[in-house]
């Protein structure tokens, strides 16, 4: 279930496009444009930025029919508001979720962040480049954030799992097996 809703744009009842806001979209967009020249462009109605964020964020061939309506004034006063409305999920923001929190991290550059989102659904989540590329950050980060409670449900917190790890190079093999066997004990309770 995907967390960042598609955007539907509908320029009249018989014409629609879905766009969708994709690592793959925030990271060509970004790269190209940067976020601050998205958000200005749309606002200032430039139909080059409104086409860019359709072309990235809609399928081909819905962004192609859509591209070649006529007039263009009438296009861009449907794309605008879609487009300011996928910026966000572009830019990692879950509506979904209130941001009642400050930050307390440092500002992070959005080619970094993005790098970073790609590593954890390939390295940590396991995705192929494509299924990374396809989700969403909001996605991507709630994907982390399940595969960490799982960890922490099946190993326990780091703290626990830090003390109950054996020394990586004992002193000698009867103070491994000592502590391997109260370990087992712990774990699968006195019948051991």
């Amino acid at each position: 279930m995907p967390l960042a809703d598609h955007i539907v744009v509908e320029i009249d009842p018989l014409q629609s496009i879905e766009m969708r806001p994709c690592l793959r979209a925030a990271i060509r967009l970004e790269r190209i444009w940067g976020f601050p020249k998205l958000q200005r462009g749309i606002q200032e109605g430039s139909f080059l930025i409104l086409s860019a964020i359709v072309r990235e964020c809609a399928s081909k061939d819905d962004a192609a029919q859509i591209l070649a309506i006529r007039p263009v004034g009438k296009l861009i006063n449907a794309l605008a508001p879609a487009c300011q409305s996928i910026l966000p999920a572009l830019a990692g923001h879950d509506a979904a979720k209130p941001d009642n929190t400050a930050s307390t991290g440092k500002p992070v550059p959005f080619a970094e962040y993005f790098t970073t989102l790609f590593k954890i659904a390939t390295g940590s989540n396991g995705w192929t480049p494509a299924e990374a590329y396809a989700a969403t950050p909001a996605e991507i980060v709630e994907a982390m954030n399940g595969r960490t409670e799982l960890l922490q449900a099946i190993f326990g917190s780091a703290d626990k799992i830090n003390e109950t790890r054996l020394p990586l190079y004992p002193a000698d093999d009867a103070a491994v097996h000592r502590a391997g066997i109260a370990r087992l004990r712990e774990l699968l309770g006195s019948a051991a």
